[in-house]
């Protein structure tokens, strides 16, 4: 039998098998083809055969009529003896009709061949589809033969045989065709006994007009050629300890072609066996370890998963091809891990090979889908307790991978995990590997590569373009991988960090000032071009969305994480001043210019260093000249140096007795002092919507103090008291449901004239005082023409001047204030502050306080509410229990009545004196939207009941309805 006769064999064998299979077949095999032109009957076919459109037609002559027609022409055809009807599929016999003369004229495996359009006629063009229809497995493959069968009794031409791995099983095929036998081993016995002549050797007629072909010329010779017996060596011609393992040569020949040791891949369990359709391959076990052997019950049990197959005979398989569903899994040389032993881990089983043959005894061979995948978890847990390299081929999946393998054997308990960076640059794909190593350095390089392996540098695993860019392929996706490519390309430039849970990035503004912005999604596509090369399409469209959904944790990633930006120098806890650059641990970057001079000498008291800033602050109007110049030196200090203490700062509110006493340029002098710059002044809001708006906005560019100018308003609220306190300010942005996070290092300044608090955010005020008492103050001439200019050209003195001063301070071992006065909340910012302006002879900034308790509108309004209990008589021991705010609230009502209509009657509180007292108790509860209810009324009083005040405190009575009456505390 010769190759064209199994060829034909196979062609029957898939035309017999396939039946209603040929369209998936079709469908299959020809989806790439080319559109060709339209044939007209096209057009009156069936609609649902409308999908062949787009995979390809072809005007294909009748072989018995000539007529030209389409592919679903000949669908369309009847066919003798056949009851289908038009637009059906393949005939019976996975045959096609002509529709004109309704003869056969093709089968499936030269239909694909056609619409593929190659040569039909072509022997290897038939042998590449008939190939690729056994590995599809859409229809079932020819039995297997016998392991025992004789195959020089088989007529074969080694010289015209097909080359795909099913050609022994297509005799069989022809047996089974022919015969009528079914089973591997009766075909195999049929075929060893019969004879060249024997029909079940011919070839197999397919066509309707093919003849049969006359047995090869060369096929007899095989047969007539002599077996020469070999010599058998007995036990005792063998010397001791000389035995030698015999190694098949298929395995022989392909480790010499791959370039690896045949001892060493036999070590990993390398062995010949037939495949299922008879040929010669090279089977490596591929092990995966049970439950029991993790618990350490019994190692010896592995479950072998699936095989390694590489085969000479197929050129799909000579590079090698793990079986169907084992595709996770280790290739060990014959012994487990060991706690305590050092192993290397490669990619695969030949590099696992080329390093056992190189003198690494313990390598291990993880499969490809793990080491450039997901790292399966079972898998780490061998290694537990072992010291791991890992040695990586040098492409982009291996790259992506490393470092997640790395740490996954770590989580599973090994002692160390190390990485060997082979001599060769990173590729996008099948970059080089340990046998590549050894090919062209040679084993000595390899061993220098393992013993100089260290910890894991992402700068090593970097896969560049001929422009310096990290490359990621057009056809890329949005991988866990991809992402951290993007992000340490993004962090590997000076401009872009992290702030909270955003991108951003640095810029100079129009003053000069340093400042910082949000990557929106909008600007990123841009950016992102700039550090990462996606080839000539561009970034791809999930690139931006998904890289700003992950900025959360771009820190994670190697983005450097930003707090606050200064365009001054600033001073670090020990001391030390930093110019230029930015700082790891305080998370400040800073870029000033060389304006700013040394820091001076101090040999005196600081508070003489700092006589420049004195004579600005003579020009207004101090309540007390040393309190409150104590309190703004604590603000200046404050807005400059956050990073010197570790919780957040109190509020500073510039008030006066009068308008125009120069609040608001108080507040712009504490800023240019600070930064050199005028400041950008904002309205203070009452609602706490508004107010929480205008936080985010400021705090989103960068702002590192806010100043909120001529509150007219009681000051406080939620929203400014979480302003103080919070170290992250959280805020939901506009328009969505996205919650932006804030590192939350700004000051805030606010001016008012006579200005009241909410009770909580008068616990966190610092106020700096103007009282003007002269009448013609706002006509009065300055020495300093113009003191806001004079101020920015002393800046950088000034703001030198005070680093040298806080140095000194630090030096000094941060001495604690000498008046031991806290600011409850704000106990670190105290010490340090308190303790600094007092260090430079200055009394406690936290003395302007004592007058700040006095202004509370809260305090006030309890006041009023006292006087009028005791007016009204509302004390203990009057009116029983007390009176419910419905009762209350009614006297009030009947007095307005009294007072106004027509002399009514008046209640019993409304007699004389007592209206006046019910009108002030009740305006004084007032009411969010300016109307007064007993509910509001009731719920006010429940309020302060809970604040005691002046030896008094409102007692609520529980019941059905609550009753109030005011009651001594001492």
């Amino acid at each position: 039998m010769i190759g064209d006769s199994a060829r034909q064999a196979a062609v029957k064998w898939i035309a017999k098998h396939a039946r209603r299979k040929c369209d998936t077949l079709v469908k299959e095999f020809t989806s790439g083809a080319p559109p060709v032109v339209d044939h007209s009957k096209i057009l009156r076919s069936d609609p649902r055969r409308t999908g062949f459109a787009a995979e390809g037609q072809k005007n294909w002559p009748c072989h018995h009529c000539g007529t030209e027609s389409s592919i679903y022409a000949l669908y369309g055809g009847k066919g003798k003896n056949s009851s289908m009807d038009k637009g059906q599929t393949f005939k019976l016999g996975g045959r096609v009709y002509c529709s004109k003369c309704e003869e056969s004229t093709r089968n499936v495996v030269e239909t694909i061949a056609m619409l593929r359009g190659e040569d039909q006629n072509d022997p290897d063009v038939i042998d590449g589809v008939i190939d690729g229809i056994f590995e599809s497995g859409v229809i079932g493959t020819p039995p297997l033969l016998a392991d025992d069968i004789e195959w020089d009794m088989l007529k074969l031409d080694p010289n015209d045989l097909p080359v795909y791995s099913s050609q022994f099983n297509l005799q069989a095929c022809a047996a089974e065709l022919n015969t009528g036998v079914t089973t591997a081993e009766e075909i195999a016995s049929e075929m060893a006994t019969h004879s060249s002549a024997d029909p079940a050797c011919q070839s197999v007629p397919i066509g309707p007009s093919a003849k049969p072909e006359a047995a090869h010329p060369t096929a007899t010779k095989k047969v007539a050629k002599k077996k020469v017996a070999k010599k058998k060596i007995s036990a005792k011609e063998i010397p001791a300890g000389k035995e030698k393992p015999v190694i098949d040569s298929l395995i022989v020949q392909y480790s010499k072609l791959k370039g690896m040791p045949p001892k060493s891949l036999v070590a990993f369990g390398a062995a010949v066996a037939k495949d299922q359709h008879g040929a010669n391959e090279i089977r490596v076990p591929l092990w995966y370890p049970e439950v029991a052997d993790l618990e350490g019950i019994d190692w010896a049990g592995f479950d072998m998963k699936g095989y390694f197959r590489m085969s000479l005979a197929n050129p799909r398989m000579i590079g090698g091809k793990i079986k169907r569903h084992a595709k996770h899994g280790l290739f060990l040389p014959g012994r487990k891990p060991q706690p305590n032993e050092t192993w290397y881990i490669v990619e695969g089983v030949k590099d696992a090979a080329a390093m056992h043959g190189a003198g690494f005894l313990n390598t291990a061979g993880l499969s490809t889908r793990c080491f450039a995948g997901p790292f399966k978890s079972k898998l780490p847990l061998m290694f537990k307790g072992c010291h791991v390299i890992l040695v990586p081929d040098r492409d982009n999946a291996a790259a992506g991978s490393v470092s997640k393998n790395r740490q996954d054997l770590l989580d599973a308990g090994a002692s160390s995990v190390k990485v060997a960076v082979l001599p060769f640059d990173i590729v996008e794909s099948k970059g080089p590997d340990t046998r590549d190593c050894i090919a062209k350095h040679g084993k000595e390089k390899l061993r220098e590569v393992i013993e100089s392996a260290g910890e894991y540098d992402p700068n090593d695993w970097i896969l560049t373009s001929s422009n310096g860019k990290s490359q990621i392929g057009p056809h890329s996706n949005a991988s866990e991988e991809n992402i951290k490519t993007i992000f340490r390309e993004l962090g590997r430039r000076e401009e872009i960090f992290v702030c909270g849970d955003r991108l951003v990035e640095v810029y100079h503004d129009s003053n000069g000032k340093l400042r910082f912005k949000e990557l929106t999604q909008s600007v990123l596509p841009g950016r992102i071009n700039e550090a990462v090369d996606f080839g000539p399409a561009g970034v791809p469209g999930w690139a931006a969305p998904h890289v700003h959904g992950s900025s959360h944790r771009a820190h994670t990633f190697g983005v450097r994480i930003l707090v606050r930006v200064s365009s001054a120098p600033i001073l670090r806890a020990d001391g030390s001043i930093l110019r230029d650059g930015y700082d790891p641990e305080l998370h400040i970057l800073v870029k000033s210019s060389d304006k700013y001079p040394e820091l001076p000498q101090i040999d005196d008291s600081p508070f003489y260093t700092l006589e420049p800033l004195w004579k600005l602050l003579d020009e207004f109007p101090w309540l007390d000249l040393l309190q409150d110049q104590a309190a703004f030196l604590a603000e200046v200090v404050t807005l400059m140096a956050p990073q010197l203490f570790s919780d957040r700062p109190p509020l500073f509110v510039h008030q006066a007795n009068v308008e125009g006493a120069g609040k608001s340029f108080l507040a712009s002098l504490a800023h240019i002092v600070a930064f050199g710059s005028p400041p950008r002044f904002l309205a203070y809001r009452k609602d706490q919507d508004e107010l929480r708006k205008t936080i985010t906005s400021a705090l989103k560019s960068g702002d590192t103090v806010l100043i909120l100018d001529n509150a007219d308003d009681e000051i406080g609220g939620a929203t400014l008291d979480a302003f103080l306190t919070a170290p992250v300010w959280r805020d939901r942005l506009l328009g969505g449901n996205d919650i932006i996070a804030i590192h939350n290092k700004a000051t805030m300044i606010i001016t008012a004239n006579n200005a009241t608090f909410t009770p909580d955010t008068l616990r966190r005020t610092l106020p700096v005082r103007l009282n003007v008492t002269d009448p013609d103050y706002s006509s009065r001439e300055f020495k300093v023409v113009n003191l806001q200019v004079e101020a920015q050209r002393l800046h950088c003195e000034i703001y030198m001047a005070l680093l040298a001063c806080l140095q000194v301070y630090i030096q000094a071992g941060q001495p604690q204030p000498a008046s031991r006065r806290t600011l409850p909340g704000f106990e670190p910012w105290s010490r340090f502050i308190g303790g600094f302006v007092e260090f430079c002879g200055m009394p406690s900034p936290l003395l302007t306080r004592e007058t700040l308790t006095k202004a509370s509108a809260v305090n006030d309004t309890y006041d009023l509410v006292i006087a009028a209990f005791e007016s009204l008589n509302l004390v203990e021991g009057a009116f029983g229990g007390g009176m419910t705010a419905m009762e209350i609230f009614r006297e009030y009502e009947k007095a307005e009545t009294a007072n106004g209509v027509n002399g009514a009657k008046s209640g019993r509180l409304s007699n004389g004196k007592s209206s006046d007292a019910l009108r002030e108790l009740v305006e004084a509860i007032g009411s969010k939207n300016g109307k007064v209810t007993s509910r509001t009324f009731g719920a006010e009083l429940c309020k302060l009941s809970k604040r005691p005040r002046n030896g008094h405190q409102i007692q609520v009575t529980e019941g059905r309805a609550k009753r109030f009456k005011l009651v001594k505390t001492n």
